[in-house]
């Protein structure tokens, strides 16, 4: 099998799909506009990604420029999976070129649209290609090993799904923020910002894990229909940004989102639901936290005990923690961590989100890419932040929003 990748010599490729690929032993040919033969290619390609030389050896070029009316004319690939790591802005040109690939399975990286309008209309060129079975729309948050294993922990663990609602849950956050600022993102960054970037992928479809109704199956179709359902139920009820100091172009874009959401659905009427993330902030960080409420704590109870807690770690670590009471030698109650170190379990070497979504394209497992109803929906609670949020604030510091 090959894989095509439009916008090969482009950073994502750089960091994720060249490793990745390396380790799924696949042919690669990398399109571009830069003007570089096999040769350049390959010496690009082993300084900036870690790869084997038996990959790089299978490596080739093509050079295109999307301005050219029939730009792919001379391309020749057999077995081959086109993979676009490109703005959206550029995927209905290209999807009209690989017509005569119409059978072929074609990968598209976020963000998939600037809005509902403008995603609903991609979404319509690209069907008008190729069927739905051999569309994957990728979101690497999906394939962390952490992001998998909510279902895992809710559906394996009476002990939780018992208690997963709003009778026992206090309130529920999910966070991703980073240390550093947008670095080479900036041109794609300023026109997307914190929300489109982060809120309307990753953190609403971590959301729809997380508030799901219980499937019939483990089957994708069973499980996209539930996140599609729950996603429905879902609108924003509050919004912060912000943008850090420094930030290079002036403009109103935001660099730091919280949003409030409230889900209708009988099981969490009520249940406070925050999302976060934000650039420049203390430390890389990304995680789901569970409060559980102390109404029902009948004895040893008191203000300074603390409310239960379950934390899904995603990044850097992908750990679960569970902060539960425990009366010490002094009769005291004091809070503890009951902790699944995930590396101590089954080691470092962790297959990498890439790799994993990457072998599902090639096996035809859809389970971990978004569904086009999954996707119509995110948009829509995504059009309905961007009306509520004001001009972001300047911070240097993080900004004291709705989580503290």
């Amino acid at each position: 099998m090959t894989f095509v990748i439009f916008g090969a010599t482009g950073d994502l490729a750089k960091r994720k799909l060249y490793t990745a690929l390396d380790k799924l032993n696949t042919k690669v040919i990398g399109i571009g506009r830069k003007n570089l033969n096999n040769k350049e290619f390959r010496k690009f390609v082993e300084k900036g990604s870690k790869v084997s030389k038996k990959f790089l050896n299978n490596l080739s070029y093509y050079k295109a420029d999307f301005k050219d009316k029939d730009f792919l004319r001379n391309l020749k690939v057999k077995n081959p999976v086109f993979y676009l790591a490109v703005s959206y802005e550029f995927m209905p040109i290209i999807v009209k070129q690989l017509k005569r690939f119409k059978n072929a399975k074609v990968v598209f990286e976020k963000p998939f649209g600037h809005s509902l309008a403008s995603s609903n209309k991609l979404d319509k060129s690209i069907k008008s290609v190729f069927a739905d079975k051999n569309i994957y729309r990728i979101d690497h948050y999906l394939a962390k090993q952490t992001v998998q294993n909510i279902l895992g922990i809710r559906f394996s663990n009476p002990l939780f799904e018992n208690v997963w609602n709003n009778k026992f849950i206090n309130h529920i956050h999910i966070v991703s923020e980073e240390n550093i600022g947008v670095e080479q993102r900036l041109e794609y960054y300023d026109k997307a910002g914190a929300i489109r970037d982060m809120i309307q992928s990753h953190l609403l479809q971590i959301a729809s894990l997380v508030l799901m109704e219980p499937p019939k199956t483990l089957q994708s179709v069973d499980v996209h229909n539930e996140k599609v359902k729950i996603l429905k139920c879902i609108k924003p009820s509050k919004v912060i940004t912000g943008q850090y100091k420094g930030y290079k172009i002036k403009s109103n874009i935001e660099t730091y989102a919280e949003v409030k959401l409230v889900c209708n659905a009988k099981r969490w009427k009520g249940t406070p639901i925050l999302l976060k993330t934000g650039k420049k902030l203390k430390k890389k960080q990304a995680y789901v936290e569970i409060e559980f409420k102390k109404t029902f704590c009948k004895l040893y109870c008191n203000p300074f005990v603390k409310s239960n807690k379950l934390i899904i770690n995603i990044q850097p670590k992908q750990d679960i923690i569970f902060d539960l009471n425990t009366l010490t030698d002094e009769r005291r109650i004091e809070p503890v961590e009951m902790q699944f170190c995930h590396t101590c379990k089954f080691g470092p070497n962790t297959i990498e989100a890439y790799q994993r979504l990457l072998s599902d394209v090639i096996k035809g497992d859809k389970t971990l890419f978004t569904t086009s109803d999954e996707l119509k929906q995110s948009w829509i609670i995504t059009d309905k932040i961007e009306k509520l949020k004001k001009k972001p604030i300047i911070y240097s510091k993080e900004p004291k929003g709705l989580i503290h």
